[in-house]
């Protein structure tokens, strides 16, 4: 769920900066390691020092200064609207509102394959443009169907 929501962040920020200015490599690096961050901040339960945020940096010099400054901008061009729901949230709820006739570990098996092709979906760029709740109805749907016929829901 991080990824996701750090590319979503990430994908927000730069629909919002093609309006203003264009983006050097640099740049959009440093966003992307911003948008990271403020998602592991968020939805992390465990503290993530900023030198190892800064050690993923490679060999691009980043300071922690930067990185809180374009988290600051980040934080202000989306309104502090960071916590929507994301597409495995939405899978998460729609797999609990399946029929009770279906067993625990069916649904349980249907979660994790919904969370793995969430997953897969990140890396997918045509997906990009639909909304976490149509993609959720999408991967569960798959899922469900990608099951076994003994354990399929009829």
């Amino acid at each position: 769920d991080i990824v996701n929501t750090a590319m979503t962040y990430l994908d927000r920020m730069l629909s919002a900066s093609m309006m203003r200015y264009r983006l050097n490599k640099n740049q959009c690096f440093l966003l992307s390691m911003a948008c990271l961050k403020l998602a592991i901040k968020l939805l992390e339960p465990r503290t993530f020092a900023m030198s190892d945020m800064i050690k993923l940096g490679l060999n691009r010099s980043i300071t922690p200064e930067q990185l809180v400054q374009v988290e600051h901008e980040i934080l202000f061009t989306l309104e502090w609207d960071v916590l929507p729901p994301t597409t495995i949230e939405f899978a998460h709820y729609m797999i609990c509102m399946l029929p009770s006739d279906v067993s625990n570990s069916t649904k349980y098996l249907i979660q994790e394959l919904s969370k793995y092709m969430s997953e897969l979906a990140i890396c997918i760029y045509k997906f990009v443009g639909f909304k976490p709740s149509v993609k959720a109805l999408a991967i569960v749907s798959v899922a469900i169907d990608s099951l076994d016929a003994d354990i399929a829901i009829s």
